[in-house]
């Protein structure tokens, strides 16, 4: 019999795809220094083999992503990503570095870079 421990680690390290969320702090970092917001309304991740997805606010930055797996490392870069309300204000660049055996993930581009608690999508519909 498996331990819930260690078949939440096992649920982890072979999710398909992950969902993200920066539920402390949202961090914006320009011209060589970086802030942190009073108030915010978190921004939703979603990531996979083929797809990255930046929600925030009003809208999502979507895309195709590179992903490269090693050990319990997860980076997914994600180019020319298009901003749901505005196609023309396509060419956002994201990158995800997530450790798929914590959950804890970092995003990284337009401006943000924000740690965020990542979960299996299997797992993410059930608390949220």
């Amino acid at each position: 019999m498996l331990t819930p421990i260690f078949a939440s680690l096992i649920a982890l390290s072979t999710a398909s795809g992950w969902s993200c969320q920066n539920q402390d702090l949202e961090i914006s970092c320009a011209d060589g220094s970086c802030e942190v917001a009073d108030g915010f309304t978190p921004m939703d991740v979603t990531v996979d083999q083929h797809s990255l997805n930046v929600c925030a606010y009003s809208g999502c930055w979507s895309g195709p992503a590179t992903t490269v797996s090693s050990g319990n490392a997860l980076y997914a870069v994600g180019h020319g990503m298009t901003w749901s309300q505005d196609a023309s204000a396509s060419g956002a660049t994201f990158q995800v570095a997530l450790d798929t055996s914590t959950g804890i993930a970092v995003l990284n581009g337009e401006a943000y870079a924000h740690p965020m608690l990542c979960q299996p999508l299997d797992d993410a519909s059930k608390t949220r």
